[in-house]
């Protein structure tokens, strides 16, 4: 169902965002609102916290977004090697063949992730264009309501006085059918209705200006916002009624603090206009009716004013609380690191084993600009032979954590020379100055050096002939093979502007008869050349290639010893044990490529299960997104979820596809591409 992978990016995208930061937020509120139900205590505590768990809710979102930005923002990232590595060329033992095809769809439960996202942001604009439409009606009744009838306002201005409330407060007629209510924050309205007088004229007035002494039309208005977003969560309901009830019997002990004799009146008029409604948003006596046995419960039972607020300022330290639990559950969920390192700059490959001593001192300088003196910011410094690495900040200032003793440290930039510089023993700071990159290339001349050598550009080079080219170079020695000599070589080179393949270097050989059958398949290869800013340029490549002696029962695909060619074994998708190609791949459509283009895409993942099954690797995913231009190829590669490691791979197979003439965007054209690469293991 490829119409629906759409759903499956957004299900797998709100994971973190969402799905987490709610899920923490869900754990924390079923437990305090289960303790409040099951303790009851007064409006005095219960109000504060469940206001703050409810409040909670859109932080636990906000959290991890904004952590996440900040992430961006402010971590560098460090590269630790940034020569590109070629997946591995094998000799001297079958290769599997392509399976076609791919899994037939986005994953279900990502989907289905996906589907209820689309369903919650749905009911959320219905909730939110229904919140709306109630506040745009209040506005309008406050306009239409009339004057009341003889005595109201002064029953409000009394009420105003014994509450303490110092901001004017209007009093108007209530339309017939309704209970008293309180509508308005900056300029509140008290509607009581014509037939209300005396005591019980009095104490509802002295209901309706409580509410707005506790602003309560603004927190109710809050949460009814809260609550339409995430319409979908059935707790943000239950706390809301909960929180309906409990400004009501707050304002319940308001009244009865200053009225203590007027009891029985009070409840009377909660009981005779308990069946009326109120206005949408409106606040008023009525209010929680289906609790009425609650707040009548709770008037029989009053607080004495210290004890209630001794409640209150314990509910707010409670709600805090709160507040505190689920911000720190959802940063949780949060990225811990900053972005993605580039996605064409790869690890070391199976085989290569880095030195990895550990940090005995802390190197710290500033990499400039030689010409400015200005610090280059994102600059990456690499102890080399080691994992040890640092990035600069916006001032080019860094701070290294380096083994002892004396080192090499490669410092490179985006549009800037490449340099190794000594670092003494024991030395704990270090300043570079690079140079920028000539934009020119150079075409004659002695052989370029590291100077004019680029590890990631714009467009980076593209093996003609995929792997297979390659490997079908190589000419596995029949001396060593006669003397059961195998192992892995691994070159380093650079693909000129040219394509063609320069300073070759031996990084690793176990023979020196195997290190010259490697050099000899490479210098024979030719690439399509790098791009950067428009211009071809210099690129640094590594690749290993694996000697290896067949077993009896696998024959081999080496060259016989009169140096005929022998026909290449048939590709019948199968993995190392004899089951089905254990890889998998999405988003390229091989059909539509370009002849050549299609031959080192199928070719180099031919390679990929022998490859990963040598080195052990767990099953795994990797995505990558890309963008192919007017020409129909591929560039920009850029990584989006998935096993990083398997980056380099996925890239590299992005970088062979070219579409047919046909198929290409156009001229000045170009098209977005997600691909995406599996691997299931030897199983």
């Amino acid at each position: 169902m490829p119409d629906l992978i759409w759903l499956a990016d957004l299900g797998r995208a709100s994971v973190g965002a969402l799905w987490l930061p709610v899920a923490a937020w869900s754990a924390v509120a079923l437990v305090v609102e289960a303790a409040l139900r099951a303790s009851r205590p007064g409006a005095a505590l219960a109000l504060p916290v469940r206001g703050a768990v409810l409040a909670a809710l859109p932080l636990a979102v906000a959290v991890p977004a904004a952590l996440g930005a900040l992430a961006l923002a402010a971590v560098p990232t460090f590269v630790p090697d940034p020569t590109v590595w070629l997946p591995e060329v094998s000799v001297g033992g079958p290769a599997p063949g392509l399976e076609a095809g791919a899994p037939s769809g986005p994953p279900i439960f990502e989907a289905a992730l996906g589907a209820a996202v689309v369903l919650a942001l749905g009911l959320a604009l219905v909730h939110a264009v229904r919140l709306g439409a109630e506040l745009a009606r209040v506005r309008r009744s406050q306009r239409r309501l009339v004057a009341p009838g003889h005595g109201a306002q002064a029953a409000v201005d009394a009420a105003r006085a014994r509450l303490g409330v110092a901001r004017p407060v209007a009093a108007v007629e209530a339309p017939a059918g309704t209970a008293p209510f309180t509508v308005g924050w900056r300029r509140p309205v008290v509607a009581l209705p014509p037939g209300l007088e005396g005591p019980a004229r009095e104490v509802a007035a002295l209901h309706e200006v409580a509410h707005v002494r506790r602003a309560d039309f603004a927190w109710h208005a809050a949460q009814r916002a809260v609550a339409a977003v995430f319409a979908a969560h059935p707790l943000v309901w239950a706390l809301g009624r909960g929180l309906d009830l409990d400004r009501e019997r707050a304002a319940d002990a308001l009244v009865l603090e200053a009225c203590p004799d007027r009891r029985r009146t009070y409840a009377d008029l909660l009981f005779s206009y308990a069946a009326l409604p109120a206005p949408a948003l409106a606040l008023g006596a009525a209010r929680g009716s289906s609790a009425l046995k609650t707040r009548i419960d709770a008037m029989t039972r009053p607080l004495s004013p210290s004890r209630a607020r001794r409640l209150g300022r314990l509910g707010r330290a409670l709600g805090l609380g709160a507040l505190a639990l689920v911000a720190g559950l959802a940063a949780t969920t949060a990225p811990a690191s900053g972005p993605a390192p580039p996605s064409l700059e790869a690890a070391d490959p199976p085989g290569l084993e880095a030195d990895r001593p550990a940090a005995d001192r802390t190197v710290e300088g500033v990499v400039r600009d030689a010409d400015t003196g200005a610090g280059i910011a994102m600059a990456n410094l690499l102890v080399v032979g080691t994992s040890a690495g640092a990035s600069t900040d916006a001032d080019g200032r860094y701070r290294l954590e380096a083994p002892d003793g004396a080192q090499v440290v490669r410092v490179s930039a985006s549009g800037y020379v490449t340099r190794e510089v000594a670092l003494p023993a024991g030395a704990t700071e270090l300043d570079v100055a690079l140079t920028v990159t000539s934009p020119l290339a150079r075409t004659d001349g002695p052989a370029p050096s590291d100077a004019d050598v680029f590890e990631v550009v714009d467009e980076m080079p593209v093996l003609i002939g995929g792997l297979a080219g390659l490997q079908e170079r190589v000419v596995y020695p029949q001396s060593a093979r006669d003397e059961g000599v195998e192992g892995q070589v691994i070159l380093q080179f650079v693909v000129d502007e040219d394509g063609a393949v320069t300073e070759p270097r031996v990084l690793r050989s176990p023979d020196d008869r195997l290190t010259e059958a490697a050099l000899e398949a490479v210098s024979q290869v030719r690439f399509e050349p790098g791009v950067q800013r428009g211009r071809p340029v210099k690129v640094r490549f590594a690749v290993p290639i694996t000697f290896r002696l067949p077993s009896e029962d696998q024959g081999s695909n080496a060259r016989p010893r009169d140096g005929s060619e022998r026909a290449a074994p048939a590709r019948v998708g199968y993995a190392l044990d004899g089951s089905r190609l254990p890889v998998r791949y999405a988003g390229v459509d091989v059909s539509r490529l370009s002849p050549g283009s299609r031959q080192a895409f199928v070719n180099t993942f031919n390679g990929i299960p022998d490859l990963y099954a040598r080195d052990g690797r767990a099953p795994g995913d990797v995505e990558v997104r890309y963008t192919l231009d007017d020409r129909g190829r591929a560039s920009q590669a850029e990584y989006v979820r998935g096993d990083r490691s398997m980056m380099p791979l996925a890239a590299f197979l992005v970088g062979t596809i070219e579409l047919d003439e046909g198929a290409r965007p156009g001229r000045g054209g170009s098209a977005p591409g997600t691909f995406r690469l599996w691997y299931l293991g030897e199983g």
